[in-house]
């Protein structure tokens, strides 16, 4: 047995209190899951979440100078429309800017967080 640990028992059964926080721990994840679930369950929410974290995940340029420079997800002929029509453009060696965003939902009282891949971040609340 750990150091700190006590026996005890559980319905008849002995176990030390790390196995019961475990327990525990577990237990509040999975009301975590659920939660998060039942949230996602109501699509008009999913839709607010997902057009806003598709927003944040969409390819960026950054006009400067005269110099239009495009983020490598744009797409090649994208790329080659631009220059036809008399743009100089360059390829970025590294991902343009950065978002985290959170929605407030007055209505529910609830926040909804999207983040930007191009970043290690979160999108937090409270």
């Amino acid at each position: 047995m750990r150091a700190g640990a006590s026996r005890k028992s559980y319905q008849g059964v002995p176990v030390n209190t790390t196995t019961l926080s475990q327990a525990s721990c577990l237990s509040s994840r999975s009301a975590i899951e659920a939660a998060e679930q039942d949230f996602l369950r109501d699509s008009a929410r999913r839709r607010r979440l997902e057009a806003l974290q598709d927003t944040i995940d969409q390819p960026r340029s950054f006009a400067f100078d005269g110099l239009l420079t495009l983020e490598s997800m744009i797409p090649a002929p994208v790329r080659d429309d631009l220059v036809r029509r008399g743009h100089h453009v360059r390829w970025s060696e590294d991902p343009i800017g950065g978002c985290q965003a959170i929605w407030i939902d007055h209505a529910r009282g609830i926040l909804l967080g999207a983040s930007d891949h191009r970043k290690d971040s979160i999108a937090l609340g409270y």
